[in-house]
């Protein structure tokens, strides 16, 4: 079992909260976890297309994909009243240690603004940019558990000199503590389950 300590952006987070798209709305934190799915489910489409093809001309490119079984994005919100616990899953690009301990435990760091996405030269916009998916989940739930695979595709030929593993991990917070823990796991999909132990205030 490793730990890593929640930090946080305050300049980032700030600005974030002072806008109009996240301060004042209670069911706010839905809307994050969901536009990062959508985000992961479109990185993963983007590298899909991409990986294996990266030094082919367009044409060569989309006929090696033509051949290929299509990516099919999917997303999955689910509530049980009885236990209080909200699922976000999705088959997206996944998540790591590495991305734990960079992205995912520091509040208000967005991978969507880092190197690493960048790097990657997917050309589309995300959805999420701000980073504060995870504090709007720790806003309102007792416990968080995360369940993760790394899809295969984030490895593609740009990104050579950071290759990154794809071990599953599976992290969890449990309210009022300052590091999350995570261990290996043996998931086997590609893409992130998510879990919150909502509040009462917020079930």
């Amino acid at each position: 079992m490793k730990q890593c300590k929640v930090g946080m952006d305050q300049e980032n987070i700030i600005s974030t909260f002072a806008s109009t798209q996240f301060y004042g709305d209670p069911d706010a934190y839905i809307r994050e976890f969901l536009q990062n799915a959508i985000d992961a489910c479109n990185t993963r489409a983007a590298l899909e297309w991409s990986w294996g093809t990266e030094f082919l001309e367009m044409e060569e490119a989309r006929a090696l994909n033509s051949m290929r079984n299509p990516y099919s994005p999917q997303i999955s919100i689910q509530y049980n009243s009885e236990t209080q616990r909200l699922v976000f899953e999705d088959n997206g690009i996944g998540i790591n240690a590495r991305d734990i301990e960079q992205y995912v435990a520091k509040i208000g760091v967005s991978f969507y603004q880092s190197e690493d996405f960048s790097t990657q030269q997917l050309h589309y916009e995300p959805v999420a940019q701000f980073g504060v998916g995870m504090l709007s989940g720790f806003m309102v739930a007792r416990a968080l558990l995360i369940e993760s695979r790394k899809d295969k595709s984030v490895n593609t030929a740009w990104n050579v000199t950071d290759r990154q593993t794809l071990e599953p991990v599976t992290a969890k917070w449990i309210e009022g503590a300052e590091t999350m823990e995570y261990i290996n796991s043996n998931r086997e999909q590609s893409g992130t389950r998510i879990t919150l132990v909502l509040r009462p205030k917020y079930a």
